[in-house]
């Protein structure tokens, strides 16, 4: 099994402002540190939408506020083939948890917290059920849920020692023109912790977890990233046991994506 973590740096964060530069100059520190090329590419697509406020009026909570209306999130990762995952959960209002400093370095990611569960995740067939779910979602559940944005990413993916990293630029809007606009860049890490199938579930054991979390901590030092969101161990809803899967990753990116 591997282990997976994603690292998001939005365009608005509050460090030296990110430019489409970000993605360069991470790209080239890799190239240059671990001496290494590309070997392949990769892209995404994830769709944001927020229940309407028809559907707040029906349920009697028309005064409640838009940091606590859902969304429902759809994802396609084209290293995922044959599925996409549709997440529903309410808009994050962060809190700093006790004696956690404000974001400054890539150590610290994570010391936010969210004041909502993580997100409720499914994967359906892709691509042509998923383009069914969109056009349902659209047309016979339009008072339901409005749609908000689209985002895309396209990048590249290298191979270090145990890891396969992936970084991509994400632009809002569908296909991959230069003139959209630019949103931030993203990292996937992938650790071979055992080896095996990544599709299969993870069997290590809680320590090992928390080892293989450190493992990738660790790799988003060494890669110098500026101020971002970090998702690597999302809890399961109402399970007790965590494990890395394809599952999991699909939440790692609804979670930093989410958070817009």
């Amino acid at each position: 099994m591997t282990a997976t973590g994603v690292y998001y740096i939005p365009e608005s964060s509050s460090s030296a402002s990110p430019s489409r530069g970000t993605f360069k100059s991470i790209v080239d520190h890799i190239s240059k540190k671990y001496a290494v090329e590309p070997i392949g590419r990769w892209a995404l697509e994830h769709r944001l939408m927020r229940e309407t406020a028809a559907q707040l009026n029906r349920q009697g909570q028309d005064d409640r506020s838009s940091a606590d209306q859902k969304n429902l999130q759809i994802l396609t990762l084209s290293h995922h083939p044959g599925r996409s995952y549709v997440g529903v959960t309410t808009s994050p209002r962060q809190l700093p948890q006790k004696g956690a400093t404000p974001l400054s370095a890539p150590s610290q990611a994570g010391d936010l917290t969210d004041a909502v569960a993580p997100p409720a995740v499914i994967a359906v067939p892709s691509p042509v059920q998923s383009e069914e779910l969109n056009s349902l979602l659209l047309t016979r559940m339009g008072p339901l849920w409005t749609s908000r944005l689209t985002l895309v990413a396209h990048g590249l993916v290298f191979k270090i020692g145990d890891f396969g990293v992936r970084v991509a630029e994400v632009k809002l809007g569908q296909g991959s023109t230069s003139s959209q606009t630019y949103r931030g860049t993203i990292i996937e890490a992938e650790w071979a912790a055992a080896g095996g199938d990544p599709s299969l579930p993870g069997s290590l054991q809680p320590e090992e977890i928390e080892f293989a979390e450190e493992v990738i901590k660790s790799l988003w030092q060494e890669l110098k990233l500026p101020e971002g969101k970090s998702a690597i161990r999302i809890p399961e809803n109402g399970e007790e046991e965590f494990s890395f899967n394809r599952l999991n990753t699909a939440k790692q990116y609804l979670e930093v994506l989410r958070s817009r």
